[in-house]
């Protein structure tokens, strides 16, 4: 009995220590100290049908199987150094996610269009492989969650999508 309430009680303070880093990037509690890990972040170049696709992907340090997410930044011209797209990948890395932020840039642009489509596909389907566990969540922000909706429906990149 006591296991079961410690795995719905683990999942609540996951959720805490997640809100509370997407409000404060440096918090430090001792609870976030325990719920948290460390992070490493590199950027990386995906390779599309369009050519090289610049994107930065964060993993937890110590996580030897993450599931993974792609966060897809919405119109703005920082793209995907947006800071609070930011803070949003690395309190989702910080919880145990790998988390692929893809530079979109016709949305950096302020420009809606079709190609973003693929782009985020494309982007879904290289963290499914090189994650190997499976379909990946999609987060977009604001317009790019309409095309991440597309691109889900799309059969190219839909069986690498497991939720939006």
């Amino acid at each position: 009995m006591l296991g079961i309430v410690w795995n719905f009680l683990r999942y609540d303070l996951r959720s805490y220590a997640l809100l509370l880093h997407l409000a404060d990037s440096q918090a430090s509690r001792p609870l976030l100290r325990w719920e948290s890990y460390h992070l490493t972040s590199e950027d990386i170049s995906i390779p599309t049908a369009k050519g090289p696709l610049p994107a930065r992907l964060y993993l937890a340090v110590g996580v030897a199987h993450p599931r993974g997410m792609v966060a897809v930044h919405g119109i703005h011209h920082l793209g995907m150094d947006e800071p609070r797209l930011l803070s949003f990948a690395r309190a989702a890395a910080g919880s145990g996610l790998a988390v692929l932020t893809p530079q979109i840039d016709a949305l950096a642009d302020y420009h809606v269009d079709g190609a973003s489509i693929s782009s985020i596909g494309d982007s879904a389907v290289w963290l499914d492989q090189r994650l190997g566990r499976g379909p990946v969540s999609v987060t977009g922000i604001s317009f790019a969650g309409g095309l991440s909706l597309v691109a889900a429906c799309d059969p190219r990149y839909a069986s690498h999508i497991r939720s939006l």
